[in-house]
């Protein structure tokens, strides 16, 4: 059964026949229907770019994780979404094929290997097929949004005494300052919004990013006291939505005791995979 211009792939709408999968880059057929393979991936993305002879009659891509696309059409067709929507009068040069497949990542988020095999068929029947090995490395987007900086009741709160310097470093380096004038004991907490504390990191599971806060009392009756608060920018693969940090420090022994201060934020974590489905493929229009 053939596709519509605008019909979507189904990988399932055809058994994938069993490959004995070679790890060799040319088939030496006589008829090379398969002019060129190229792969490119990112996060968990792979994109197979297939060229073809205009004889081409069937297109075959094994993934290697169980999943097979299957394309019966003759060149010249773009289907997935209209021409129209897509703006493009010729998205590929003609003859050229591009799929794109997602695959599932493993439970401790590691990079992998797959070994990506296409055949091509003709309309004489005569078969070509190339294999290339790619590697994966699974990428995640973690929020930290923006930070609340608070101080406990313990400081030696009287009015118009304090004044706070906010410091924040990445990896060691001053990304933001902040001054605060509380005024008054509003409680036994309260806090200041960190505008511009912000942070956006697209790691791996071997990524760590270091995110430290110095919070620095000023006041008119004792020393400065001190506290220092560190956090990790890690993929932390069991979180799911938006999870609720608070983090404390304590300047341990200051002039009129233990002091406590700490920083409240929100952190979310997502996997890279730059593909709505699970499978999807352009073809040059005729």
């Amino acid at each position: 059964m053939e596709l519509s211009k605008t019909a979507k792939l189904n990988p399932r709408a055809e058994e994938p026949r069993v490959f004995t999968v070679v790890p060799t880059p040319l088939c030496n057929n006589v008829a090379a229907n398969l002019v060129e393979l190229f792969v490119t991936t990112d996060s968990v993305v792979a994109t197979a770019k297939v060229e073809t002879t205009r004889s081409s009659s069937r297109i075959e891509v094994y993934w290697d994780d169980g999943q097979t696309d299957v394309l019966k059409l003759p060149p010249g067709v773009l289907f997935d979404q209209p021409l129209e929507i897509m703006g493009q009068d010729d998205l590929l040069p003609k003859g050229t094929y591009q799929f794109s497949h997602t695959y599932n990542v493993s439970e401790d988020g590691k990079p992998f290997r797959k070994l990506v095999q296409v055949t091509v068929d003709s309309k004489d029947e005569s078969t070509d097929f190339r294999v290339q090995e790619i590697f994966l490395t699974p990428r995640y987007k973690i929020n930290y949004y923006e930070s609340t900086v608070y101080v406990k009741d313990d400081f030696d709160f009287l009015e118009g005494s304090q004044n706070f310097d906010i410091y924040q470093r990445i990896d060691g380096e001053l990304v933001g300052h902040w001054k605060w004038k509380p005024g008054k004991n509003l409680g036994s907490e309260f806090g200041l919004r960190l505008e511009g504390s912000a942070i956006s990191r697209e790691l791996t599971v071997d990524d760590w990013v270091n995110i430290s806060y110095r919070i620095i009392e000023h006041d008119t009756l004792s020393q400065n006291d001190v506290v220092n608060i560190s956090v990790y920018m890690h993929p932390d693969l069991n979180e799911d939505g938006n999870v609720p940090v608070d983090k404390t420090g304590t300047d341990v022994g200051g002039e009129l005791g233990d002091n406590t201060a700490g920083i409240r934020f929100q952190r979310s974590i997502q996997l890279i995979a730059n593909q709505p489905n699970s499978s999807t493929v352009f073809a040059s229009k005729e």
